[in-house]
């Protein structure tokens, strides 16, 4: 399967140990990486794309509506909306139907074909983070046109950026997750919401940020770990220790009334990824030692 990422700037120990989790678990791996930075593997496996060699259609067209300029005042917020139309032109220009993708911080524990039961090849398969949020905790793409779709109608989503805001977040910004989350509603057939809660009839749950966060601690917050966000969808359920997420020996799990599913991925907020190898780890990277 294809893992694609866009990222600029100087690439961080916890983007190699992001990229190692999925070359050493998916065998049948081939990761895309756009980015403005040199990256050498010693994996014949990882592919690096120069951002300069993307031509975007999209991200010109986003890039012409002057509220997305005042998007946030953290930066960040706007590379991580640019990166939902950079996976886009990147699949295009390498013919790619179908594809991976998730942030940066997400451990993987699972290769596609375990997976791949839980995915509807028609739709964008992504993880839900609150009520108005979507994130890629984990996203599988498995028809790029849909995905196009998607773009499409992000950038009409923020040619009507303060409408939106008003409309749907009562003035709150309207970062990347909170826009998907309009293209949700707008679409409902675009998306299939991918199961965060353990249950009989699958082996394997999905981790949108709940459990890293809880079991990772947050970034730059020194003894977070065992961290609860109210407006996570999960709260009330890990409050109560009905869900409870562990990490033991490389593998990450839930446990729900009785019932323990394996994760498929951790998503660690706290950037502390070598905390939580999956069995497999192998580096690839000689900047991520």
């Amino acid at each position: 399967m294809n893992y694609i990422f866009f990222y600029k700037g100087d690439i961080k120990k916890h983007i190699y140990e992001s990229i190692n989790s999925i070359l050493s678990v998916d065998k049948s791996a081939n990761v895309y990486f756009c980015s403005d930075k040199i990256i050498k593997s010693s994996s014949s496996r990882f592919n690096l794309i120069d951002i300069k060699d993307i031509q975007s259609d999209l991200v010109n067209e986003i890039d012409k509506i002057e509220k997305f300029e005042q998007l946030d005042n953290n930066p960040l917020w706007e590379t991580s909306l640019l990166r939902v139309f950079y996976l886009y032109e990147v699949a295009k220009a390498l013919g790619i139907e179908k594809f991976i993708h998730f942030d940066n911080d997400v451990v993987l524990y699972e290769p596609y074909e375990n997976l791949k039961d839980n995915f509807d090849d028609s739709k964008i398969n992504i993880t839900r983070l609150t009520n108005d949020m979507l994130i890629f905790g984990y996203c599988f793409i498995g028809n790029i046109e849909v995905y196009k779709n998607v773009c499409e109608s992000l950038i009409e989503i923020y040619q009507n950026k303060s409408a939106n805001e008003q409309k749907y977040f009562s003035g709150k910004s309207m970062v990347e997750m909170r826009s998907l989350h309009v293209s949700y509603l707008k679409n409902p057939e675009y998306f299939n919401i991918l199961n965060s809660i353990p249950n009989a009839n699958s082996s394997f749950v999905f981790d949108p940020l709940s459990f890293g966060q809880f079991l990772g601690g947050r970034h730059y917050k020194k003894f977070s770990k065992g961290y609860l966000d109210k407006l996570h969808l999960t709260y009330d359920l890990m409050k109560n220790n009905e869900l409870n997420p562990k990490y033991k020996n490389g593998i990450a799990s839930v446990s729900y009334r009785g019932i323990n599913n394996n994760l498929a991925n951790l998503h660690v907020h706290s950037k502390k990824l070598s905390k939580f190898k999956p069995i497999s780890y192998e580096n690839y990277f000689q900047s991520a030692k």
